[in-house]
């Protein structure tokens, strides 16, 4: 595993609330889910090879999610969104945004597209794994500080939503305007590239997709509704959806494509 892997996994796995507590309960609860989930590795299910593990990994992780799962709402006072990939609740007094998966599906990734013979990056729905270190590399890459705070059962289904909670962001009201040369800017500052376009099958949008080849690291859907401009004027990434994506792996889409690797040595 490599460092930031478990860095990500450290982050996830710290222990918080009172055991006393209902709250802390459900927290801890979800923490043996995370840790059960985790220990698969931050790339095990990634790649077009790995497309029919991947449904005997989702039937597995449900039966984990199954055993952390409560009869729990989501915290939190003032409701902030209710569609989309979540819902978010603000909690004044604690400063904190309370966030539950929606959809009864724990968000997306992009990975090689499971039947085309170039394998070109597409989105696929997330394993509650790939969740789960999303929200750990969040939290070593961008600064943030998630915590998980429980499993919650979706009525009459059988899925289940992940509760977090995220520090809230102030800004000004109305909230200044974020561009795409705002967001530009920012992650090239962290030594991310975009992503050559033949390599995303087309349909995806292309200029949200960044890698970081050092770290391994590939981060999409990095549009302005995903970042908050704060009081100091600084960008703040709330709701990227990051994998550790194996160079191996990268270049295997790139090579599919006629993306020189040379090329992407450069980087």
């Amino acid at each position: 595993m490599s460092e930031l892997a478990k860095k990500a996994q450290e982050s996830i796995l710290k222990r918080h609330g009172d055991p006393h507590t209902t709250s802390g309960r459900n927290a801890q609860a979800a923490l043996v889910a995370a840790e059960s989930l985790l220990r698969e590795g931050s790339s095990a299910n990634l790649g077009h090879t790995r497309r029919e593990s991947r449904d005997a990994a989702a039937k597995f992780q449900r039966s984990i999610l199954r055993e952390a799962a409560r009869d729990i709402t989501l915290l939190g006072g003032k409701h902030v969104a209710d569609e989309g990939e979540h819902r978010v609740r603000h909690d004044e007094e604690t400063g904190l945004a309370h966030k539950a998966t929606n959809n009864e599906r724990y968000g997306y990734i992009l990975d090689q597209d499971e039947w085309g013979a170039h394998r070109k990056l597409n989105l696929r729905p997330a394993l509650p794994s790939e969740y789960f270190w999303r929200i750990g590399l969040q939290n070593v890459l961008f600064e943030d500080a998630i915590e998980l705070t429980g499993i919650a059962k979706v009525s009459l289904t059988q899925e289940f939503s992940i509760h977090t909670s995220q520090p809230w962001i102030d800004t000004a009201e109305p909230p200044p305007p974020i561009s795409m040369d705002d967001i530009r800017q920012f992650m090239e500052g962290k030594g991310y590239v975009q992503l050559p376009g033949r390599m995303i099958l087309s349909g995806v949008p292309r200029i949200l997709a960044w890698y970081h080849r050092r770290d391994e690291v590939l981060v999409y859907d990095t549009k302005p509704g995903n970042f908050i401009k704060g009081g100091d004027d600084a960008l703040y990434p709330v709701d990227l959806n990051i994998a550790i994506f194996p160079r191996e792996l990268m270049r295997d889409t790139a090579t599919r494509n006629s993306v020189e690797w040379p090329e992407l040595d450069q980087w």
